[in-house]
């Protein structure tokens, strides 16, 4: 990530173009050092990786509804951004077939949870405890590896046992 500016500056000597040159690069050139240090000299575009905060901000405020139709399913939103010190543009961009994968991924993540988590229960649920206490605790634990999924109404149920025969 921090060989960007040479990169660049060697690039930019290279070429001599008629019109300013924009240069792509993926997410790994979007840090603040690197905005800081290439934007004076030379002009880019990226994408802004999500662990930005103002980022996952802006993603997660901006509705598909509020933004502008591109056609083919996609829709975008220009923010005006400062980061780094540089002023930018962003463009959130929203696919309704990135939309309909990540749907589909996440059934299939929640399904695959169910199924595999259902035995664990069944396990914990047949189990003996010492106490309701015990039992709570145990059930507790098991919640907390659910990603996708909650145990509502919950009941331990007391079962006498006895040292001998009836």
């Amino acid at each position: 990530k921090s060989h960007f500016k040479e990169v660049l500056s060697s690039l930019k000597d290279q070429m001599t173009p008629s019109e300013p040159a924009y240069y792509v690069a993926d997410s790994a050139l979007y840090t603040e050092s690197t905005i800081k240090n290439i934007s004076s000299e030379i002009m880019w575009i990226t994408r802004v990786p999500e662990v930005v905060k103002a980022a996952k901000v802006l993603v997660r405020q901006t509705s598909p509804e509020t933004m502008q139709p591109i056609g083919n399913g996609y829709s975008i939103s220009e923010i005006g951004s400062l980061y780094g010190g540089v002023r930018q543009r962003w463009l959130i961009v929203f696919s309704e077939q990135a939309k309909a994968r990540e749907e589909k991924t996440l059934d299939r993540r929640i399904c695959k949870e169910s199924d595999s988590k259902k035995k664990d229960l069944k396990r914990i649920s047949s189990q003996l405890f010492g106490c309701s206490k015990d039992a709570l605790a145990a059930i507790t634990a098991f919640e907390k590896k659910l990603k996708y999924h909650k145990c509502v109404d919950v009941k331990v149920v007391e079962k006498p046992i006895y040292k001998g025969k009836g």
